[in-house]
C-alpha cells in the first residue's frame, strides 16, 4: 500500500482491498493499480 501524491490510477477489479477511508486519504495498491498518468507515491520513510 502506498499514498499517492500526484496522478491517478484505476483498478481492473471492483474492490481493490482498500477501505473507503484509505481511498479518501489517497492510498493505492500499486501491485494491482494501473496508472492513468504519471504517478508519484509518498516516500514511506519521509
Amino acid at each position: 500500500m502506498g499514498r499517492i501524491t500526484q496522478g491517478r490510477v484505476r483498478y481492473e477489479i471492483e474492490w481493490p482491498g482498500l477501505s473507503t477511508e484509505e481511498i479518501d486519504e489517497g492510498y493505492v495498491l500499486p501491485c494491482v493499480a494501473y496508472p492513468l498518468e504519471v504517478v508519484h507515491l509518498q516516500d514511506p520513510l519521509a
